[in-house]
C-alpha cells in the first residue's frame, strides 16, 4: 500500500500567512506615514483631509518624499484589494482542510481589519489627502 503525503499543502498556507502579515503591516506603516505627515504640519494628532486648513497651501510631498508619497499611496490603495483576496484563499483553505493553522488564522484576522478599516470613512478621508 502506497500512502501519499501533500508536502505543499503546509508550505503553501505559510506562504499565504506571510503574504497576509507582510500586507497589513505594509498598510498599517503607510497609514501611520500618512498621519504621521499630516501630524508634522498641524502639530496635532489629526486624519487629514483635501484642502484642509494645514495643508491646503503647502507642498506636502516635496523633493525625495515624493518617492515615499508614491509608496504610501499605492499601498493605501492597494493593498485592501490583495488582502480581500488573500481573505478569501485562505477562507477556503482553512474550510477545505482538517488541519487548523493558527498562523493562517490569525493572519487573516488580520488582512479582514485591514479590510474593515479600508471601509471606514477615516480611510478614505486619509487616501483623498494622499490624491489631492
Amino acid at each position: 500500500m502506497t500512502t501519499y503525503v501533500d508536502v505543499a499543502a503546509p508550505a503553501s498556507g505559510r506562504v499565504l500567512s506571510r503574504i497576509q502579515f507582510f500586507v497589513a503591516g505594509a498598510y498599517a506603516l503607510a497609514v501611520s506615514v500618512a498621519v504621521m505627515r499630516a501630524d508634522s504640519f498641524a502639530g496635532q494628532f489629526y486624519l487629514p483631509s483635501a484642502n484642509d486648513q494645514y495643508t491646503a497651501n503647502v507642498e506636502i510631498w516635496p523633493g525625495r518624499w515624493y518617492v515615499i508619497w508614491l509608496g504610501v499611496t499605492i499601498v493605501m490603495a492597494f493593498a485592501p484589494l490583495v488582502a480581500v483576496v488573500t481573505s478569501v484563499v485562505a477562507v477556503a483553505r482553512l474550510a477545505l482542510t482538517r488541519k487548523v493553522m493558527r498562523s493562517l488564522l490569525v493572519s487573516t484576522l488580520c488582512s479582514v481589519a485591514v479590510i474593515a478599516f479600508w471601509l471606514t470613512p477615516a480611510a478614505k478621508t486619509i487616501l483623498n489627502w494622499l490624491l489631492d
